[in-house]
């Protein structure tokens, strides 16, 4: 898999440092994303070819910075 990172102007592949999920040689097929612990953070489950299900939670840490309108 790989995991891209939006810096604005361009994407960084920042699958290296994004766990051993990421590591692994394996072939997705469907990709389905939301907060499955409702923690508040956006988790993804990725089907694969002829093998099981990947759940991958989101356990990056919050920053409250501040409310904001939108």
């Amino acid at each position: 898999m790989l995991l891209l990172h939006n810096i604005g102007n361009a994407f960084i592949d920042v699958s290296a440092q994004a766990g051993p999920s990421f590591q692994e040689p394996w072939l997705g097929r469907g990709l389905a994303i939301g907060d499955i612990d409702n923690d508040g953070r956006v988790d993804f489950v990725v089907s694969t070819n002829d093998g099981p299900a990947h759940i991958l939670r989101n356990t990056t840490p919050r920053k409250i910075t501040g409310l904001r309108s939108l």
